[in-house]
Order: structure tokens, then C-alpha cells, then sequence
């Protein structure tokens, strides 16, 4: 929720981090069919694609363009690829690069 105006305004004593996690929109939709045919079994794929391509798509591109998330967040978590996301340091912190690092998952034994 980087950039919301409530989390921007609070001042850096109040947010130590803020975190940006970025996913292409082709991939949401992908994401939310497969979660609504785990859930339900069965889903009206058509009527997921099209409430997320006129609904939810349309509000991420109004929240991007007027609340700018990603020019406020320290780090940015590109999650594309979902078991090997790779993320961005923005942050002026003192030790941090700005580089893209490559962020591995381990599931435990």
C-alpha cells in the first residue's frame, strides 16, 4: 500500500519500509482464476476475466496514476514470477545499493 496518502503523510518515524509488490495484470487474472477454481471447484472463468479486466484492472491504473506507489516504496517486489520473484532496493538508506537481487524461496523439509 505504498503511496496511499494515509501511509505517505506519516513521516519516516512511522513506516520503517515500505514495500511495493508489482505483478503484471495478464498475470492477476491468470492468479484469480486459478485461486476461484481452488476455492469453488469450479468457476465462470468469463465472468472472472471480466470483472477484473472492467473492475479491478481499471482501479490499479487510477490508484498508479494518482497515488504513484512505486515512487514511494523503498523496495519494489517483482512477484512475475511467483516462486522466484526478484525485487529493487530504492531506498537512500545507508548500505543499500539499489540493485535487483534475486530473492530465494525455500519450502521446509
Amino acid at each position: 500500500m505504498a503511496g496511499r496518502a494515509d501511509v505517505i503523510g506519516l513521516g519516516p518515524t512511522s513506516i520503517d519500509l515500505r514495500i511495493f509488490v508489482s505483478v503484471d495484470f495478464e498475470q492477476t487474472i491468470d492468479r484469480a482464476l486459478t485461486r476461484s477454481m481452488a476455492m469453488a471447484g469450479s468457476a465462470d472463468a468469463a465472468e472472472i476475466e471480466r470483472s477484473w479486466r472492467h473492475r479491478y484492472i481499471p482501479s490499479q491504473q487510477l490508484y498508479f496514476a494518482t497515488a504513484r506507489p512505486t515512487d514511494h516504496a523503498d523496495i519494489i517486489v517483482y512477484n512475475d514470477q511467483l516462486h522466484e520473484p526478484t525485487w529493487d532496493i530504492r531506498s537512500a538508506r545507508p548500505g543499500t545499493t539499489g540493485d535487483r537481487h534475486e530473492l530465494v524461496l525455500r519450502r521446509p523439509d
